[in-house]
């Protein structure tokens, strides 16, 4: 393993165990928040922390960088720019908080499991890899822990909300693979600060326009958490996480979420005192076997024929 591909990986594993925490702190900000307010809150604070990096950037003249990247969006890759935005802030994170209002962050976190398949599959549709037979068989797996799961709701969670937060992951995957495209020629930290900033700028003019002025939170703790959501589990994840694909692919960065969810689940249970249904155990047992099995050792995926 070369030493760029080793941070690499390790910048991915990072991301994800650090993601894991945003299940917790979505639940307190939502006690006081809508899932809107809660998540332009986040994002407007993940880009007052990441833009003074990128000016930094700037101003270094772009030492270390490889050469042909850039770090402003280009006329071109306008259109490519704003999908990952609208993907990114007003569609995935939206969506997926407003599950969370309606479930517990136990339920959330496990069904976050299933994203390594979900990646998987899109890697198979739009990036022309192979899924070898084992990996057909963790997608039935998992398929069936999510049935068990959705399907037998308890104490704080609802269909609607676990279903909410699996579409949020079928968009994290379109995100995905759009981020892919613009990190072949700009810089990860400008890919992360352009599609952060564009997605707030977008949600805010939708929370602006359907419930005015943004609300204030007016609770320490609910500040403690937007800070947790914003800093930990935004500015430093997605730089980690856009970094560490420019050596990972994505059907393999992928992978690794299995991390989240077990991160989530047991801050769920710990802190939040989440109730630990049959259900639930079973499903979200069935779905991290899932995740274990598509990460199984492997040979090198052979694209298909184009």
């Amino acid at each position: 393993m070369q030493s760029p591909r080793r941070l690499g990986l390790a910048a991915i594993i990072a991301a994800c165990v650090l993601w894991g925490g945003s299940f917790y702190f979505g639940k307190i900000v939502l006690r006081e928040l809508s899932a809107v307010q809660l998540v332009l809150w986040r994002f407007v604070l993940a880009t007052l922390f990441l833009a003074p990096l990128l000016v930094l950037l700037v101003k270094r003249r772009r030492d270390g960088m490889r050469p042909g990247l850039h770090l402003f969006p280009q006329r071109k890759d306008a259109l490519l720019f704003a999908t990952n935005a609208l993907l990114m802030v007003p569609l995935q994170f939206v969506i997926q908080f407003e599950g969370l209002a309606r479930t517990t962050a136990t339920s959330a976190a496990l069904i976050v499991g299933s994203f390594p398949l979900i990646m998987a599959l899109g890697a198979v549709l739009f990036a022309g890899e192979r899924l070898r037979l084992l990996g057909w068989v963790a997608i039935a797996c998992s398929t069936v822990g999510l049935v068990v799961m959705m399907g037998l709701p308890g104490d704080g969670r609802t269909l609607l909300g676990d279903g909410l937060v699996l579409l949020s992951l079928v968009i994290a995957v379109a995100m995905v693979l759009v981020t892919q495209r613009l990190l072949r020629r700009y810089h990860p930290l400008s890919v992360t600060v352009w599609s952060l900033g564009f997605g707030t700028a977008i949600l805010f003019v939708y929370s602006l326009a359907m419930n005015g002025w943004p609300t204030i939170p007016q609770e320490a703790v609910t500040w403690g958490a937007l800070l947790g959501l914003g800093v930990g589990c935004t500015t430093i994840t997605f730089s980690l996480w856009n970094w560490g694909l420019q050596f990972i692919p994505a059907s393999e960065a992928g992978i690794y979420i299995n991390i989240e969810p077990l991160i989530g689940a047991i801050l769920g249970v710990v802190l939040l005192h989440d109730q630990m249904t049959g259900g639930l155990v079973i499903g979200g047992a069935l779905i991290l076997v899932a995740a274990l099995l598509i990460s199984w050792p492997q040979r090198r995926r052979v694209p298909l024929p184009v």
